[in-house]
């Protein structure tokens, strides 16, 4: 049964992949990236690890624009496969925003053990009233 899943969730990944590519979808690295149009996004980041010996986990974001930016939101939240959809796990979202050109953020939390994770973040900046929005998401972690 545990390789069956492991199948089932590489196929989906797969299918997401390439569905995401025929959508005219970047890859950065392990991130998928979903990109604005012309945005004046200098850089986002996104950072998971967790110890599967204990389930404890840190992540983060960052997001940082041109010198255009007026003002910058980083949010995170990691996210675990329940089926063919992925939750938000409770007690992970961490927000950030503020007047500037750049922000970061940063949590932790224990995980529950029999699922897979990932983390997303939704990166913003705003040149005046015009905002520009990427979402990028970590590898997955395998806490099965």
């Amino acid at each position: 049964m545990k390789h069956l899943k492991k199948i089932i969730l590489a196929f989906v990944c797969v299918f997401t992949v390439a569905s995401l590519s025929a959508m005219a979808m970047d890859f950065d690295h392990a991130n998928v990236v979903t990109k604005a149009a012309s945005s004046p996004l200098d850089g986002c980041t996104v950072s998971f690890d967790l110890n599967t010996r204990t389930g404890f986990a840190t992540f983060g974001g960052s997001v940082t624009g041109d010198n255009t930016v007026t003002k910058s939101r980083v949010s995170v939240v990691v996210q675990k496969s329940v089926g063919s959809s992925w939750v938000s796990v409770p007690g992970t979202y961490v927000v950030n925003e503020d007047n500037s050109r750049g922000v970061d953020v940063s949590g932790s939390k224990y995980l529950e053990k029999g699922y897979y994770y990932r983390v997303q973040t939704e990166n913003t900046v705003w040149v005046g009233s015009k905002s520009y929005t990427e979402l990028h998401y970590s590898a997955l972690e395998d806490y099965t």
